[in-house]
């Protein structure tokens, strides 16, 4: 309920990112996750509503790919920075 609450007014790649979810506060961290929200929430408003045409279905189907991505190179990316130096 609480993390529920926490949710609330973020945008859709906000939470696919978990912009929430920094319990070290790393500042990297945050503006990685920023980055990639924004790049996730511009690919995902980018597609129609599906309409049944075959550019549209092409078209969600790419977006579906792009947004996978976006998700895996941010993950990679906060790895990267929180990574133990040594």
């Amino acid at each position: 309920m609480e993390y529920e609450a926490s949710m609330r007014g973020l945008s859709m790649g906000e939470v696919a990112v978990g912009l929430a979810f920094n319990p070290s506060n790393n500042e990297a961290v945050h503006r990685l996750k920023t980055l990639f929200a924004e790049a996730f929430d511009i690919v995902e408003g980018s597609v129609p509503a599906d309409d049944g045409t075959v550019i549209t279905a092409r078209k969600r189907k790419m977006r579906d790919a792009a947004l996978h991505e976006i998700i895996s190179a941010q993950m990679w990316a906060v790895k990267v920075v929180t990574l133990p130096k040594g």
